[in-house]
């Protein structure tokens, strides 16, 4: 592989004046650029991105670590994250950990040793274990999701008081008999829908009707069968997921939506605008809250941003479409 030195001795001009063409850090004229670039092209000069990085003790590099990277809800986080990042000179690396711990683990220790300078998690990781990562210079920002307590920077909807208005305008159309299909996963997301969903029932002095599911879907909709069962006349889904067990489920026990059952999802992925029916759903403003995350760990990268962590809450907003059985 060519060195600087080649370039240099290509260019005719010193390694000092190479290294200030690759990295604009002085003045130099036109001529001797156009040498240089002529020279780098020609020996196909390739910078050593890990060498610079020893020296700068700057990688230029980020990481997003996903719960499912099969599930469509991510790929407009993903893109929000990546857009901002380029723009501003960074790399995401991209990790899909399907929740399990020990991979996550795995992820945090390569990711070390890339010398990455921040993170981007889609699930909770304890604060012993973001106190550390501070500690070796990366900055933490969770998305969608949000620790208990405020230990790191989290970037999230209004889970709950979206849930709730959902859930209304069930109820405000004549809707008495109203399940929900929530997940298990100890995220902030699922239990703050299933407060907003409890919250409209309770107001409403309605029983709730709730299955708990895991996120795996086929155990989603063997639940989802489980609640159709026991005869709603309206589901609320908490996710995609859920809300295409939902579906399937109904097709296989001829349960019609939305005239004998009226559904409403959340997340509003591609597919929900061209099933059968058209779902309704809660949208969450995907791209927006990728691109925010990733601004709020670049301040954080650049000294900038609050003194203590912070969490913005983006608003979510309900979509209608037919399987709710109205459009008002």
């Amino acid at each position: 592989m060519a060195t600087i030195k080649d370039v240099a001795r290509l260019a005719g001009v010193s390694p000092a004046t190479v290294s200030a063409v690759l990295n604009n850090s002085a003045p130099v004229s036109p001529a001797l650029r156009t040498s240089v670039e002529r020279a780098i092209r020609v020996l196909r000069y390739q910078p050593n991105v890990l060498a610079r990085a020893l020296k700068t003790r700057r990688t230029h590099t980020l990481a997003l670590l996903v719960s499912d990277i099969r599930n469509p809800f991510y790929t407009a986080l993903v893109r929000g994250v990546e857009d901002v990042a380029s723009t501003h000179g960074y790399t995401v690396i991209l990790g899909n950990t399907d929740r399990r711990p020990q991979k996550i683990q795995n992820y945090l220790t390569t990711l070390l040793g890339r010398r990455v300078e921040g993170l981007i998690l889609t699930h909770v990781i304890p604060h012993s274990r973001v106190a550390a990562l501070r500690d070796q210079g990366i900055q933490v920002v969770f998305l969608d999701v949000r620790p208990r307590t405020a230990y790191a920077d989290a970037v999230v909807v209004n889970n709950a008081e979206a849930a709730y208005e959902a859930v209304r305008h069930l109820i405000g159309h004549g809707r008495r008999r109203i399940g929900m299909l929530g997940f298990r996963s100890g995220l902030s997301t699922g239990r703050e829908r299933l407060e907003g969903y409890h919250r409209a029932l309770r107001e409403a002095r309605l029983r709730p009707l709730v299955v708990i599911s895991p996120l795996g879907a086929e155990q989603a909709e063997e639940a989802a069968r489980r609640l159709l069962r026991r005869r709603p006349d309206a589901v609320f889904a908490a996710n995609n997921t859920m809300a295409l067990a939902v579906l399937r489920a109904a097709r296989a026990l001829g349960v019609r939506i939305p005239e004998d059952c009226a559904l409403i999802g959340f997340d509003d992925v591609d597919w929900m605008a061209v099933s059968d029916p058209p779902l309704s759903t809660v949208a969450q403003p995907l791209y927006e809250l990728g691109s925010t995350a990733a601004r709020l760990l670049l301040e954080r990268l650049g000294g900038c941003g609050p003194q203590t962590p912070s969490v913005q809450v983006l608003r979510a907003h309900l979509v209608l479409r037919w399987s709710c059985g109205c459009h008002d």
